[in-house]
């Protein structure tokens, strides 16, 4: 079982190769000499080559936006107070002039809503005053320049996650709609949020998704899964300041640091860092070495390949003002001591449904032996035996007798059933058959432990089962001897 830990200690950082910290430098050099932006160089870099990169057309968009239209209509006219409470916080939004407004309006136009007219629809709750307040209360579209989303809290109306990971692919302007039906019908499949946005496909990061702890490495397999199935598609390398994974899948947590006091994104707070330890190392080395007096950062870099080793010396000194991780450049401290913390709370629960199956086993295979040993004894009353009644018995007679079986007996009945109800917490599965509690003071105890250990005889494997049917099989006939 692949663990959050094992992701992380996977991912290619990009200062592991130093022909990346090289280009880097490049990179600053050419944006410092030309006047151009350090960071809008660096997010298109590996998009130079791409066919098309911003091929585009509406043909291929429209079905995602229709889907995202229907699928929040459906979801608003089917809303529960449950969901909605769990999604706003309290139901009382749910009974609001808004909410009802908007749900019976989209209960009219329900089975009338096509690909062709949907945005004639949207256009009209946009500009209609009667619902125009309602829609925009509830708008399930997120607004950016350059930049379009899916989001299922916002289509699905589902409870929002904590951001803590991105992912980028970097695709052409085809690719990426074919790599966007994948993911959406994947992951709605399989019940994983999603939370991505994407662009038209000039720079690196074509798509961007977002995701948590929990769902990282379920996200990161829908994806992989996305490449296996769309294996004509055209991927290139991943921004360059994410990590790596499979060569092919950027990775970057989301900022934990302030930037000027603001939320920034994953390539602009790493720019900063950048451009701060560059600055230094070429400062330094200048003072040191005065006949480079007047090269550019790039030109040292390609005299002197200490000054590149430098360079990133001094990238992992100035990351830790901004948050980053000094081992992996493309993961924030805080980032990784919180994966920790969940990745020993995800083996943690691991190991304990592994032991409590373990167990689990072990106590039913006694509870067979122990059935075996009783079921052959003299005198059993076979027609009381077949009687299931005392399920409903909630009050059950006083009686003194008490055996070393019927003792033995309840410790281990009473051990199965602390197994079995965290086994159903942990499966959230309802089994009506472990309710039952036996009391060594009913006077049918015995009888009924018998028949308890009989019925469950029914639930076993093959060979198990094999032998309930013949103590079945037993019961019946002594049942017919008796009539």
């Amino acid at each position: 079982m692949e663990t959050l830990m094992d992701l992380y200690n996977s991912v290619q950082s990009p200062l592991e190769d130093l022909d990346k910290v090289k280009q880097i430098i490049k990179v600053y050099s050419d944006s410092k000499k030309n006047n151009r932006d350090f960071y809008d160089d660096l997010i298109y870099l590996n998009s130079n080559d791409k066919i098309n990169p911003g091929y585009s057309e509406y043909s291929k968009e429209a079905p995602i936006e229709y889907w995202k239209f229907e699928t929040w209509k459906d979801n608003i006219i089917n809303m529960t107070p449950e969901k909605y409470a769990t999604f706003y916080g309290s139901e009382d939004g749910y009974y609001s002039k808004e909410f009802i407004t908007l749900r019976n309006y989209l209960k009219s136009i329900d089975g009338k809503v096509s690909i062709d007219n949907f945005e004639e629809i949207i256009q009209r709750m946009q500009s209609d005053n009667s619902i125009k307040k309602s829609y925009e209360k509830y708008d399930y579209t997120i607004n950016q320049m350059g930049w379009d989303y899916v989001s299922s809290v916002d289509v699905f109306e589902d409870k929002p996650f904590k951001i803590q990971h991105r992912l980028y692919i970097n695709c052409d302007g085809q690719s990426k709609y074919y790599l966007i039906a994948n993911i959406i019908d994947n992951f709605t499949e399989n019940g994983i949020p999603m939370f991505f946005k994407y662009n038209a496909a000039f720079r690196d990061d074509t798509i961007v998704m977002w995701t948590d702890d929990n769902n990282l490495l379920k996200t990161i397999e829908m994806l992989r899964k996305a490449r296996e199935d769309l294996p004509n598609i055209s991927i290139y390398e991943p921004p360059i300041l994410a990590g790596a994974i499979d060569g092919w899948l950027g990775y970057g947590s989301e900022p934990t640091t302030l930037l000027n006091g603001k939320r920034t994104s994953f390539n602009k707070i790493r720019t900063e860092a950048l451009t701060n330890a560059i600055t230094n190392a070429y400062s330094k080395y200048v003072l040191q070495h005065k006949n480079s007096r007047g090269l550019s950062e790039f030109e040292i870099a390609e005299r002197d390949e200490s000054f590149i080793q430098s360079v990133k010396d001094e990238i992992i000194h100035s990351s830790k003002e901004y948050g980053i991780d000094e081992n992996n450049f493309c993961f924030d401290k805080k980032t990784v001591e919180q994966m920790k913390q969940t990745n020993n709370e995800l083996e943690k629960n691991f190991v304990m449904a592994e032991t409590s199956d373990a167990l689990f086993e072990q106590r039913r295979r006694e509870a067979i032996l122990i059935a075996d040993e009783l079921l052959q004894k003299p005198g059993v009353d076979w027609e009381d035996l077949l009687d299931k009644k005392d399920d409903r018995q909630v009050s059950p007679p006083k009686s003194s007798i008490v055996t070393d079986e019927t003792q033995n007996l309840e410790a281990l009945l009473a051990e199965l059933n602390k197994i079995r109800e965290r086994d159903e917490k942990r499966k959230a599965q309802k089994q009506t058959g472990w309710r039952k509690r036996f009391d060594k003071r009913d006077k049918d105890y015995y009888k009924k432990a018998e028949a308890y250990l009989l019925g469950e005889l029914k639930g076993l494997s093959p060979e198990e089962r094999k032998r309930g049917n013949q103590y079945l099989s037993t019961l019946e006939n002594e049942q017919n001897r008796d009539k």
